[in-house]
């Protein structure tokens, strides 16, 4: 067990593409970065854990899945995902490759957005994910497909802790955080793509009260990578970069400044230092949770499956499905009779 390591956080400033032909640049300044780490950062701890952004290999250019499918989305096994594998296995650590736009066999017609973590054994952790930032997102969430059988929220047993990912609007729906955790995941990977206004910008700072809430209901590192693109050559939005690291009780260990740029950035983990908080605090609300309090609330769907076999989401569908769940959820408020009297 690798007790205390350094993870690391590659925020990258990426022109904008939506060729396959152009992935190979953005491919090859990853792999450039994680030299970079090891060799800059090894002799202060083990560097074991590199993380990269969501859309690092692949961005979304589109307004609709099927410019996706057809322009830019990869399979899990490509040539790029070999090349992380050979870095993982030369330097042996575990990475996250941010995000890219995936097409399978199993589900021709949908794309989704995906992590991997490899490590010197291959693909460790595959995650797809669940809650797309609609409507401007247009991939699918498993969720959407009937017949989706694998595990939407999987977590991986490594020598370095128990690794879950999340993708950065995941991380406004604390259930995820909290059924990774309640699966053992102790190490969170938030690969993220926040824009302005939404990000980590005072005086809202979203992305920061967020980032420490999770660490501190559900007592786990989050490792949270953050898409770092100008206006200039990611429109258009700035990216608010911002990347941070946070212990297991909410502290902010790594952080780099709010506003567009290329960094990287590392902080120590201490897994060990985790599972003797777990196992000796009184505070830890994992063991508090009352789950059969909720179950009422979460036996009737509000975003139902949203489009089975369609052969194309785009940002109109998104855009009338979310205006009548808004009217129907807001018109079911208003209509309970004696609440709030």
């Amino acid at each position: 067990m690798q007790e205390m390591f350094l993870a690391a956080c590659c925020q990258c400033d990426f022109e904008i593409i939506d060729k396959r032909k152009d992935i190979r640049k953005r491919a090859d300044k990853m792999l450039g970065m994680i030299d970079d780490v090891v060799n800059g950062y090894s002799d202060y701890l083990p560097v074991k854990l590199i993380t990269f952004p969501e859309f690092s290999l692949t961005p979304i250019a589109t307004d609709n899945s099927l410019d996706l499918l057809k322009n830019i989305a990869l399979p899990e096994n490509n040539e790029y995902i070999s090349e992380f594998i050979d870095k993982a296995k030369k330097y042996n650590l575990f990475i996250n490759i941010g995000s890219f736009i995936e097409k399978t066999e199993k589900w021709q017609k949908a794309v989704f957005n995906t992590s991997l973590v490899v490590g010197p054994k291959g693909v460790i952790l595959r995650y797809r994910k669940a809650n797309p930032f609609i409507p401007l997102e247009p991939v699918y969430s498993p969720h959407d497909l009937r017949g989706y059988n694998d595990e939407i929220f999987p977590v991986a047993q490594t020598e370095i802790g128990n690794i879950g990912i999340e993708i950065c609007y995941d991380n406004r729906f604390p259930e995820v955080t909290r059924e990774l955790a309640l699966k053992g995941a102790e190490i969170i990977l938030l690969p993220s793509a926040y824009m302005s206004p939404w990000g980590g910008v005072w005086p809202t700072d979203v992305w920061k009260v967020i980032n420490r809430a999770r660490a501190i209901e559900n007592s786990v590192y989050v490792v949270a990578c953050s898409l770092g693109s100008s206006y200039q050559n990611h429109p258009p939005y700035s990216w608010v970069g911002n990347s941070m690291i946070i212990d297991f009780e909410g502290r902010i260990i790594a952080q780099s400044p709010a506003g567009p740029s290329e960094q990287i950035l590392v902080a120590p983990i201490y897994i060990k230092n985790l599972r003797a908080f777990r196992s000796t605090t009184e505070m830890c609300s994992l063991f508090h949770l009352r789950t059969e309090l909720y179950r009422d609330i979460y036996n009737e769907p509000i975003y139902p499956q949203a489009f089975g076999n369609k052969r194309c989401i785009d940002q109109i569908v998104l855009r009338k499905k979310i205006n009548k769940i808004r009217k129907k959820f807001l018109s079911s408020f208003h209509s309970k009779k004696g609440k709030g009297n």
